[in-house]
C-alpha cells in the first residue's frame, strides 16, 4: 500500500509488486482510493468535507474550513440523467475532453464547473434529447456556459448565492470567456 496526502483527502494505493529476478520488479496498480473525512448532519443527509481554502479573501484559519458537500446528490442527477437514453453523458464527456485539451485557455474550468453549468443547462432544457440533438445540445451548452464566463458567474446548484468561478482570477474568467466565444463562432462555420 502507499499512501499519499492531497490536502485534508489521503490517497491509499493498493498495488501488486512481483519480482522477476535479477532485480526487476514491476508493479501493478490493483485500487486506488480517496479518503476524505466527512460529518453528517442532522437526517436530511447534509455532509461536510474540509476543504482547503484557495480563495482570495482572506479567512482567520484557512486551514479548519468546512463545506457542505453535495456529493452524493450530484452523482444521482447525474447517473440518471440518461434515463430516457438520451445523448447527457456523451455531450458531458466531449465537452469535458475539449476542455482538457485547452489547457491554455480553458484549463482553470474544472470537472465541477463543468457538472455543475450541465446541471443548470439540463434543468432549462429538459426535453429532447435523443440523440440526434447533440449537436444542437452541444452548441446550446456551450452558449450556456459563455453566458456564465462573461457574467463571471455560475452559481453554485444546490446554494445559488454562492458564485463557483469566485476563486478564478477575474481577467483569467474574461479570457475563457473569449476562448468559448471563438470556439462557438468556429463551430458555427
Amino acid at each position: 500500500m502507499n499512501v499519499h496526502y492531497h490536502g485534508p483527502a489521503v490517497q491509499l494505493d493498493i498495488c501488486k509488486k512481483e519480482s522477476h529476478g535479477a532485480g526487476m520488479v514491476s508493479t501493478e496498480m490493483l485500487l486506488s482510493v480517496d479518503l476524505v473525512p466527512c460529518f453528517q448532519i442532522g437526517r436530511d443527509q447534509s455532509y461536510y468535507v474540509p476543504k482547503r481554502y484557495t480563495g482570495r479573501r482572506p479567512v482567520a484559519s484557512p486551514g479548519l474550513l468546512w463545506r457542505q458537500s453535495f456529493s452524493l446528490k450530484e452523482k444521482e442527477v447525474l447517473r440518471d440523467m440518461n434515463r430516457d437514453s438520451g445523448c447527457r453523458h456523451e455531450l458531458l464527456r466531449i465537452v469535458k475532453t475539449i476542455v482538457n485539451g485547452e489547457w491554455s485557455s480553458l484549463g482553470r474550468l474544472k470537472s465541477y464547473h463543468l457538472k455543475t453549468a450541465f446541471m443548470h443547462y439540463m434543468r432549462r432544457k429538459p426535453y429532447n434529447w435523443d440523440r440526434c440533438s447533440l449537436g444542437k445540445h452541444f452548441h446550446g451548452f456551450l452558449q450556456h456556459l459563455h453566458g456564465y464566463l462573461e457574467e463571471g458567474n455560475l452559481p453554485h446548484y444546490w446554494l445559488p448565492g454562492l458564485n463557483v468561478l469566485e476563486d478564478i482570477d477575474p481577467g483569467v474568467v474574461r479570457q475563457m470567456a473569449n476562448r468559448v466565444k471563438k470556439f462557438l463562432i468556429a463551430t458555427q462555420k
